[in-house]
């Protein structure tokens, strides 16, 4: 796998939509061979989820509607961290908040939300 894959170059961005702490940027770049291309981006605030498991080792899911599939998902628990919070407390916090649980809370590491998204 290389690893020396050159930068894109960004030549300018318009936000196209933004409300409830969530934004869509369209995007021009250029691209090392001198092409153009567009893409829409998400810009959203930090988030954390929490894989919670109980004293038997079974996995504490919230249930929640979600607008974009249409449909009741079970889901890990985990929502926005607020300004000021530790991820970790925004994780206990959602979890406590979302499912009734709480307990010992260890941070795993970061992940992105996907690849056009800046979460």
């Amino acid at each position: 796998m290389t690893t020396d894959i050159a930068a894109w170059r960004e030549l300018e961005r318009t936000v196209v939509f933004s409300r409830f702490g969530r934004s869509v940027d369209r995007v021009g770049f250029e691209l090392p061979d001198g092409a153009r291309e567009e893409f829409y981006l998400k810009r959203e605030r930090p988030a954390a989820a929490v894989l919670a498991l109980t004293a038997d080792r079974r996995v504490v899911l919230a249930r929640q509607y979600r607008p974009g599939p249409a449909r009741v998902l079970y889901e890990l628990p985990g929502g926005i961290v607020e300004p000021g919070e530790r991820a970790a407390e925004a994780a206990a916090r959602e979890l406590l908040e979302e499912t009734g649980y709480q307990g010992e809370i260890h941070l795993a590491g970061p992940y992105w939300h996907d690849a056009y998204s800046d979460a």
